[in-house]
């Protein structure tokens, strides 16, 4: 009887730990997450950018970091957010290139077999 309690605790300790991690993970996702047709606005970036690069400052390393902001602000500011709908659209392409190359691979492979390619 007192292996099944301590199985019991265990079991549901890792329950416990699974579903923290899992929720965990969620907020991190969920910050990701847009909804559909809203843009996103990164002026944040630029702007941290723009006074990294406008500061007097001895060494070349802000400047071109600065400018490395500016550009990742207006890059994510014309990237749509990303939905559940985008990324099972984006999954559905990454598989329809990877078996379509799997194909052109076979095609490949039997060209040379028969002494074609």
């Amino acid at each position: 009887m007192e292996d099944a309690k301590r199985a019991l605790l265990e079991s549901s300790r890792d329950a416990a730990c699974a579903y923290e991690d899992m929720a965990h993970n969620l907020r991190s996702v969920r910050g990701l997450m847009g909804r559909p047709g809203k843009e996103r606005v990164c002026k944040h970036l630029k702007h941290v950018g723009a006074a990294l690069l406008l500061t007097p400052t001895p060494e070349p390393f802000s400047d071109a970091i600065g400018l490395a902001l500016i550009g990742v602000g207006t890059i994510a500011e014309k990237t749509k957010p990303l939905t559940l709908a985008g990324l099972s659209e984006e999954g559905g392409e990454i598989l329809r290139e990877v078996f379509q190359f799997s194909g052109e691979c076979r095609t490949l492979s039997s060209d040379r077999q028969l002494g074609w390619g």
